[in-house]
């Protein structure tokens, strides 16, 4: 009987621990998600004030020339990486013929 009395009051224990875990965990989750909630109010914010300058300069006339102009993928990777395929077509092709002179 005092195996079973001390064996369930080491279980209460352990749960006991477990439930002050989760409080813990919950007020970090809870702490994290205010501020979560906090920068997505202040990014909304910056975005609408964003989207006010943009609509404020579309009707001046001058989005064309305020617009930034996106270099391609193709034209910022290197030359290798762009004719990659194609010198390696290059490369097998000469092997080929290489071997097919060599037999």
């Amino acid at each position: 009987m005092v195996a079973l009395v001390t064996h369930l009051t080491e279980s209460v224990e352990r749960q006991a621990q477990t439930i002050a875990d989760l409080r813990e965990d919950r007020g970090r989750l809870q702490a994290h998600v205010e501020y979560v909630s906090a920068r997505a109010d202040t990014l909304a914010a910056e975005i609408e004030a964003l989207r006010a300058v943009q609509v404020s300069v579309g009707v001046s006339g001058t989005a064309g020339s305020t617009k930034p102009t996106m270099a391609s993928p193709e034209s910022s990777a290197p030359w290798w990486r762009r004719w990659s395929a194609w010198l390696a077509a290059l490369v097998l092709g000469v092997m080929a013929f290489v071997l097919a002179l060599s037999r």
